[in-house]
Formats: structure tokens, C-alpha cells, sequence
């Protein structure tokens, strides 16, 4: 599988997660890697398709609603999300790091083996399947 960290996220993070997916035959790149920064939300599943991505790692910080039309669209567009949600820590490339490589097996196992486009939420606790409405559920406070 190949994925793609979108321009929210940090490229050293990135490279670093590529050390660790690459073990099992997977591939991490991030959207610099491809000369596409940047890229408006409304191109990202053109470029990812363009470019072989099978799945989108993001950040959110905040503000998940605002995102949730973006998710859907790449949703739509057949490929995976990652969405990693790092709390109150400071996003920074050391914590997006500790959150994709504690979870890296479940989220390999669980993309690979999906039957359809799904969507991954990234805490330090878990790393969850989810629909984009449990998301945008959780995030507006209506169901934990």
C-alpha cells in the first residue's frame, strides 16, 4: 500500500513512518516528495490516484466539521483516510510520529484487508475504524 501524508503533516514524520512500512512492502511519501504542495483539498484524490496512493494521512487538529465534505471526497474517490488527531499535544513531528508508529500494524492489517475505502482515526489511545458520520459525531460531542 502506498500512502500519502498530505501537507498538514510533518515531512520527517513521514519519512520516518516510510522506514517502518517499508518491512512489509508498503511505501510512505509525502506530498513535497511528489512536488505537490500546496495542492487544493478539491485535487488531493486526483493527485493521489495519479501517483499510486492508496491512502491519505492527514492531520486534524481541530475543527473536524469543516474537513468532513474533504474526507468524503476522497472517500468517494476509493481511497483511504487516516485521520491522526493528536489532542492537546503540540502537532509537531515527533507526536504525529508516536501516533502513527504505535498504531502502524492495526492500520496496515485493517487497510489492507477493508473492503471497501475506510476511515482511520489515530489517538495516543486507539487506532479506530470509522465511519464519517461516528466521526463527525464524536468530534461535535454526541456520541464518545
Amino acid at each position: 500500500m502506498k500512502y500519502l501524508w498530505d501537507e498538514q503533516t510533518s515531512e520527517r514524520a513521514a519519512h520516518s513512518w516510510a522506514v517502518l512500512v517499508a518491512d512489509s512492502g508498503d511505501e510512505a511519501v509525502h506530498i513535497y516528495d511528489l512536488g505537490a504542495g500546496g495542492t487544493l483539498d478539491d485535487d488531493i484524490p486526483a493527485l493521489c490516484l495519479e501517483s499510486g496512493v492508496e491512502a491519505l494521512v492527514t492531520l486534524n487538529v481541530r475543527d473536524f466539521g469543516a474537513k468532513a465534505y474533504y474526507y468524503e471526497a476522497l472517500l468517494d474517490s476509493g481511497l483511504h483516510v487516516i485521520v491522526v488527531r493528536p489532542g492537546k499535544a503540540k502537532p509537531d513531528a515527533n507526536t504525529q510520529m508516536a501516533l502513527v508508529s504505535h498504531h502502524t500494524t492495526y492500520i496496515q492489517r485493517h487497510l489492507a484487508t477493508a473492503p471497501s475505502p475506510a476511515l482511520v482515526k489515530v489517538t495516543f489511545s486507539a487506532a479506530k475504524l470509522r465511519t464519517l458520520d461516528e466521526l463527525v459525531a464524536e468530534t461535535s460531542g454526541d456520541m464518545k
